[in-house]
């Protein structure tokens, strides 16, 4: 079953960039209705950022950078203060955070903060290699022609075989996918089984809070 395009990472609107986040104090149209005077989301979103720099003094502290390359603050506000993440954020890595919201701090800086450790996930990637890897998923054409000499199945004796691993990119044969697994598809493939949760995931529908179960 093909992925909706709200699971595509480059997706503006499931995954904003910081000044697209809703504030804290305020409702945000695309993700919150009014009932009254109670808000509540309709729909799930997620932040994406690159670890820049990080401070761990009294809690872990972040400078993390968006998609459009807006430099904000990320603290840990949870139980242990970010000390289970400390060691995974390591500048470079994408650090993905489940309803991030814009928060003021009382230094008069605008970030975000953390207070749940089941909506933080940081994965070992960069940017360029997620959204690279979620463009490739959503690609038009996918899985019709083979990923390294673009052969397409009409013109294949036998049938496209599929990666065994992501079961996303399609070869010709084995010796395309030897080829292209030593090219490139080595590092794309163990992303792809790391994007499954969020492509198997309806964003558009907020049937309560998900957590990481990955």
């Amino acid at each position: 079953m093909t992925p909706a395009a709200s699971s595509d990472l480059n997706d503006a609107v499931t995954f904003p960039s910081f000044r697209s986040l809703p504030h804290e104090n305020e409702v945000e149209g695309n993700y919150h209705s009014l009932s009254g005077s109670i808000s509540s989301p309709y729909r799930h979103w997620c932040f994406l950022g690159t670890i820049v720099d990080r401070t761990a003094f009294v809690r872990l502290r972040l400078d993390v950078k968006d998609k459009k390359g807006t430099l904000i603050p990320v603290a840990f506000h949870t139980d242990d203060r970010g000390r289970a993440f400390a060691q995974g954020c390591v500048p470079g890595h994408t650090l993905v955070v489940l309803y991030a919201q814009q928060h003021d701090f009382f230094d008069g800086t605008t970030g975000i903060r953390i207070e749940e450790d089941a909506f933080v996930k940081v994965l070992p990637y960069t940017m360029e290699q997620i959204l690279g890897a979620s463009s490739f998923l959503f690609s038009e054409g996918r899985g019709g022609r083979c990923e390294y000499c673009g052969k397409e199945a009409k013109d294949v004796t036998d049938t496209l075989k599929r990666c065994a691993r992501c079961k996303q990119a399609s070869y010709c044969g084995k010796t395309c996918q030897q080829s292209d697994w030593g090219k490139s598809h080595k590092e794309t493939c163990r992303i792809l089984k790391q994007l499954e949760w969020f492509t198997e995931k309806n964003w558009e529908r907020f049937d309560g809070g998900s957590y990481f179960e990955f």
